[in-house]
């Protein structure tokens, strides 16, 4: 497979000069190497440089060359006869095979990327690539679903973040925080991934950041935050209670973070998540105010903003699992403006209050946003199984948190219906004793 030669690239670019160096170095990786040719081998390029032939209306292509492989794409770019080129984006990689996900699921998260450009273009003005031409079905004669699109000429935020002066940082997130106040302001109906550049809702698709996803039928769309919270628990008891195996074998999995199989016993997780779930169920909808649904980047990071050689910002990319979800879900909001990307603490608090004062003057909004339930705590705690990810300690320890810090602000009649998980808690912290190991499920399984 040719790959392109950082002497070329740079005559164009010299960011591809860079990209081009690296996955070279991709494929001489020890440990990556041979599932990266492995992948790249599975493509029948020339089927796709045909189409893309086709679809731009060139003479022909003088080539693919490979540029970026991600955690879930294969990235190319594409030579034309005149000198244009544009990006082939092909949805396989080394680093994730997508096997728990359906072929019906895989297509429809492709259609919503597609669709949210589309919005993205014709109701803000973020700078977004423009979409060619899209095939989400993967039985076609290239051999993967793909994207062609607009190739964005500039280098991501993160390659020159660090030695930008001062002045060219505040300069990036004053762009970058106006563009972030569009997407607050979008408003829509409810919590749901978009189908079509209208704004119309279907349920949500599958998340680019988070390792786990809502399940049929329980991903929406959703219009109340009640029933957003309820589908997160509702599919964690799922996971407990109809395939405890599995849960047992994902706890496994993510050992290196929950401290152990064993360290929240099965029978616990399903009796905590259920009290939680009675506790959800019995507030009022008053309590989930304000209802405001707004469009989130999925990934709104320094790899996918790309600036030009001056400092303006030219492009957002890879919006992949971009849903809209409530303002109060400050999961979704940017999270660059932190302080292990620059040292000095005192710029990055001065950023981080001139994003905040730009976010609030466009939106009326407070930034980041938040509800008086605090519901952000809530949904982290259920957000995409995280009885998996987490230990006993930290999963008490922020429900119990939670609970105080409502409580010492003026919620102790709205806490009611919790204050069973909270005895459940503290009588297990009593007698641990008293709870059967998961690993157990694992021989009651197999009998």
């Amino acid at each position: 497979m040719p790959i392109m030669s950082q002497a070329t690239a740079a005559q164009e670019d010299p960011y591809l000069a860079g990209l081009a160096r690296n996955f070279q170095m991709l494929l001489s990786h020890p440990e990556y190497s041979l599932e990266v040719s492995r992948v790249l081998a599975s493509f029948d390029l020339l089927a796709l440089e045909s189409e893309a032939t086709r679809v731009m209306g060139k003479k022909y292509c003088t080539g693919s060359y490979p540029i970026a492989q991600g955690g879930f794409n294969t990235v190319f770019v594409l030579t034309f006869e005149d000198g244009t080129d544009i990006i082939g984006r092909l949805a396989r990689s080394a680093f994730n095979d997508n096997a728990e996900y359906s072929e019906e699921m895989l297509t429809y998260s492709l259609l919503s990327e597609v669709a949210t450009l589309a919005f993205v273009k014709q109701h803000t003005s973020i700078p977004v690539p423009e979409v060619y031409h899209v095939e989400p079905n993967a039985r076609n004669p290239v051999g993967a679903r793909y994207m062609l699109m607009e190739r964005i000429v500039g280098h991501p935020l993160g390659t020159t973040w660090n030695t930008m002066s001062p002045q060219q940082r505040q300069q990036v997130v004053t762009q970058l925080a106006g563009m972030e106040a569009e997407l607050l302001s979008t408003r829509f109906p409810a919590i749901g991934s978009l189908i079509d550049g209208k704004g119309t809702l279907g349920p949500l698709g599958i998340s680019a950041t988070y390792p786990f996803a809502l399940r049929d039928p329980l991903r929406g769309p959703f219009t109340s935050s009640k029933d957003f919270l309820v589908a997160h628990i509702r599919c964690e008891l799922s996971l407990l209670k109809e395939t405890p195996q599995d849960w047992v074998r994902q706890r496994a999995q993510w050992s290196n973070l929950n401290g152990g199989v064993d360290d929240i016993p099965a029978s616990y997780a399903t009796q905590w998540f259920q009290l939680l779930l009675d506790g959800i169920l019995s507030l009022a909808p008053d309590d989930f105010e304000p209802q405001d649904f707004a469009l989130f980047h999925d990934d709104f990071e320094l790899k996918n903003i790309l600036i030009s050689d001056c400092g303006t910002v030219v492009g957002v990319i890879d919006w992949e699992g971009s849903r809209i979800c409530p303002l109060w879900n400050t999961s979704r909001c940017s999270s660059f403006l932190q302080g292990e990307f620059l040292d000095d603490e005192h710029e990055v608090a001065s950023l981080r209050q001139l994003q905040k004062d730009i976010i609030e003057g466009k939106t009326g909004k407070e930034y980041p946003g938040t509800s008086p339930l605090r519901l952000g705590t809530l949904l982290y705690i259920v957000d995409y199984t995280h009885s998996v990810m987490s230990s006993r300690v930290k999963m008490d320890g922020l429900f119990l948190t939670w609970f105080k810090v409502l409580t010492n602000i003026g919620y102790k009649k709205v806490l009611e219906p919790f204050l069973p998980l909270k005895r459940f808690i503290e009588a297990a912290d009593q007698e641990p004793e008293h709870i059967a190991p998961s690993s157990s499920l694992t021989e009651i399984s197999t009998v």
